[in-house]
């Protein structure tokens, strides 16, 4: 039935053109067994009744595939059926179904004068069925055709005009026609309304479907090139970190290799260390081989004793803590971001800061978030001097802690050398589930954090953004 049923709506010509032909073969049969029918003009036997019926079978094929020029050509046909012919076949039954397919498939404007035109004409079949039935076709003159005789009150109508009863039999009967043609016109309305009101909801109930998956299509293609964009941004700050850190370590232990081995084993050893770092950093970033967890605010300070150890060229790195440490508060998400924030601060200082650089790291613990300011003395502005163009790291810095609510401003500072700021809110989520915890124990966790970072806690006042440019990426030279 499902197969039926959509071929059917596929083809609605040739499904309503198969069933025309049935119907009217039915219709066929049904009228050999009257041997003649009365009409206005004269009776008519089986043959031309067969010959109407498959005649308004015409439009009946068309009901759906030009629903308004089939309806209008069969009241077209049943007008000159009813003038010129017999005055009721059996094909006539279709009409209901015609107006049916007027308001279900035709323009909805138009279903009001479909109903009126469907009216007007069953006005008009009521009288001329009761009039030919009663008192005769006019070329017969009330006289017997066939077994056929006019109604005796009306037998002389044509000859001595109307009379009372006469008029009275035609109008009753008329009525209680037209009464029958009424209901069962009212009943295909009925239906007919209702079945165009079941097609709009199914219509709009597809529309929603079809917006909501173009939806559900669009914010998965939205969410893979954010992961992209995230995968991107990850593997810019592993890759450059690493290999800024491996370039270093392999010119000194260039020079190191003809004068002292030790040193030159030591600087291997490194190398060999920082590639171990970025293969695990890889597999935590593409979470297939379940590589180490350590990329998150937690670890900073091993971050920034890995590039005091890796820095050379005399660049010192201190950092100063202002406030209670709160890093079960950033949440995953800011706690990653800050630490790639601080990694890539520091990568671009190895790579553009020049010799006997000094790093100042920031860390201030306030009531709403965290705040890390990463300031040097180095080339600053001067740095774009030797072709380098602006990359994409701090690119990827500014849209990784704008998706969690922070901010980012970086540039070069006033007196050279330069600087990148971070904030990121709390998560409302670790901040409730730290401020259950007991006084003490966060206290504890606090102190034991700063002891084993060996960072040292110095008051600020506030934020050292007072000397950060609002630059943006592209006009901030010599930085990635």
């Amino acid at each position: 039935m499902e197969r039926i049923t959509t071929w059917n709506r596929k083809h609605v010509l040739l499904a309503d053109a198969l069933y025309a032909v049935i119907i009217s073969i039915f219709f066929t049969l049904m009228a050999g067994t009257n041997d003649s029918n009365p009409g206005i003009i004269a009776y008519f036997d089986h043959t031309v009744m067969a010959f109407w019926s498959f005649v308004l079978m015409v439009p009946v094929a068309m009901r759906r595939w030009k629903p308004q020029m089939a309806t209008l050509l069969f009241a077209g046909l049943v007008v000159v059926q009813l003038a010129f012919g017999p005055s009721m076949v059996y094909a006539d039954l279709m009409a209901p179904w015609m107006l049916y397919s007027a308001i279900v498939y035709a323009d909805p404007r138009n279903s009001k004068a479909f109903i009126v035109l469907a009216v007007a004409i069953g006005a008009l079949a009521s009288p001329v069925i009761i009039w030919s039935a009663d008192a005769g076709p006019i070329l017969n003159q009330g006289v017997p055709f066939d077994g056929l005789s006019p109604l005796e009150t009306c037998s002389g109508t044509y000859i001595y005009g109307l009379s009372g009863d006469c008029a009275t039999t035609i109008t009753t009967s008329s009525v209680a026609i037209f009464i029958f043609i009424a209901v069962y016109l009212f009943a295909a309305i009925i239906v007919a309304y209702w079945q165009r009101a079941r097609r709009i909801t199914v219509s709009m109930m597809h529309e929603r479907n079809d917006a909501l998956q173009a939806k559900e299509d669009e914010e998965r293609h939205i969410a893979a090139l954010a992961e992209r964009a995230r995968i991107a941004r990850d593997m810019h700050d592993v890759v450059a970190h690493t290999l800024s850190i491996i370039i270093i370590q392999s010119d000194g232990g260039r020079y190191a290799g003809a004068n002292n081995p030790a040193l030159a084993r030591q600087t291997m050893e490194t190398i060999r260390h920082e590639s171990e770092r970025a293969l695990h950093d890889m597999k935590r970033l593409l979470g297939v081989f379940g590589g180490s967890d350590h990329a998150d605010y937690a670890d900073v300070d091993a971050l920034i004793d890995q590039a005091n150890a890796a820095a050379g060229m005399g660049c010192t790195i201190r950092k100063t803590v202002s406030g209670q440490p709160r890093v079960a508060a950033l949440g995953a998400q800011a706690s990653t971001a800050m630490y790639r924030m601080v990694q890539e601060a520091l990568t671009n200082v190895r790579k553009y800061g020049g010799p006997n650089v000094t790093v100042q790291i920031s860390e201030i613990w306030g009531a709403d978030g965290l705040h890390v300011t990463v300031a040097d003395n180095g080339r600053g502005a001067s740095s774009s001097l030797d072709g380098h163009k602006p990359g994409y790291g701090l690119i990827g810095m500014r849209e990784r802690i704008g998706a969690i609510g922070g901010s980012v401003t970086s540039g070069p500072q006033l007196g050279g050398g330069f600087v990148v700021s971070g904030f990121v809110p709390y998560s409302t989520v670790s901040t409730q589930s730290e401020d259950a915890a007991p006084a003490s124990e966060s206290s504890n966790a606090a102190s034991s954090a700063a002891v084993s970072s060996g960072a040292a806690i110095m008051p600020m006042a506030a934020p050292t953004t007072g000397t950060v440019s609002m630059a943006t990426d592209t006009g901030m030279p010599g930085r990635q």
